[in-house]
């Protein structure tokens, strides 16, 4: 099974937040970042695009966090590169 992969940063966020593991961020791309999960969390993306809810401050910390980390991989990508 392959893993899930998505460029959505909320749903990425959504998806750590109940519990899936992000398995690696692709920055190879920095215009189009990619997170990668384990196969299983793409049985809570209809979930997700339903509206389903969350602990709002998990899911706003989730996303600030995830957005860190994207500075600093495309950083590194951008350095690594150059």
């Amino acid at each position: 099974m392959n893993n899930y992969r998505t460029a959505d940063t909320w749903l990425a966020a959504f998806l750590i937040v109940n519990e899936y593991e992000l398995l690696d961020v692709d920055v190879s791309n920095p215009r189009c970042v990619v997170f990668v999960f384990e196969p299983h969390a793409i049985k809570m993306v209809r979930p997700y695009y339903n509206g389903a809810q969350v602990v709002a401050l998990k899911f706003a910390r989730q996303i600030r966090r995830l957005k860190e980390e994207l500075y600093e991989r495309i950083g590194e990508n951008d350095t690594t590169n150059s």
